[in-house]
């Protein structure tokens, strides 16, 4: 499948929830609430997109609960049609989901490993284009809000360097000289997103 069209997009990952905060892997087998933290991070990162990123015109976000609940805070600020998609579901991460972290963090990044019982890398890296194609069909600039899965699978799928993205971190995806770039929209520091 082609990359999808668009001059560029944001994307911002799901507030905190309990998994995130004993460090657990959370795939899309786990269909898990944010807490209170996420809920103050959505608040607070929907002021900064407001403030920093006034030309959002569609948002779309995965079918999962923590993505949906951070988007109705993020759309307090907003009140648009929340686009929804399955294909922006997190990795499926089979016997990986639910284990801590530090054992499944260097297979998650092990393009050699997969998840046994759960999607294959090349599985989830076309379910996450044909996501991308359905959110950027939609008048742009968009906002897609996800997973830290997700976000990895696009940095795959636009050959961008990779960096980890916190909780209600947010990015911007552009292509500029024929090349696909990202730069970080900066929450202003607080407790809440250290």
């Amino acid at each position: 499948m082609q990359l999808p069209h668009f001059e560029y997009f944001y994307f911002i990952r799901h507030g905190r929830t309990d998994a995130n905060d004993q460090s657990l892997m959370a795939g899309g087998s786990n269909d898990i609430h944010i807490n209170e933290t996420g809920q103050q991070q959505a608040t607070h990162a929907s002021q900064i997109l407001k403030k920093h990123c006034a030309d959002i015109q569609s948002i779309c976000s995965s079918t999962m609960t923590r993505t949906q609940q951070t988007s109705h805070f993020i759309n307090l600020e907003w009140n648009k049609k929340i686009l929804l998609s399955e294909d922006l579901i997190e990795w499926r991460f089979g016997e990986w989901e639910g284990r801590p972290w530090d054992e499944i963090g260097p297979l998650f990044l092990d393009e050699a490993c997969e998840p046994k019982l759960g999607e294959t890398r090349q599985q989830f890296k076309a379910r996450i284009l044909k996501g991308l194609h359905f959110a950027l069909s939609h008048p742009h600039p968009v906002l897609v809000v996800a997973h830290g899965g997700v976000w990895y699978m696009i940095q795959q799928i636009f050959n961008l360097p990779l960096i980890k993205t916190n909780n209600c971190q947010i990015f911007k995806i552009y292509k500029e000289n024929e090349q696909y770039r990202y730069t970080e929209i900066l929450l202003e520091q607080t407790e809440l997103t250290r």
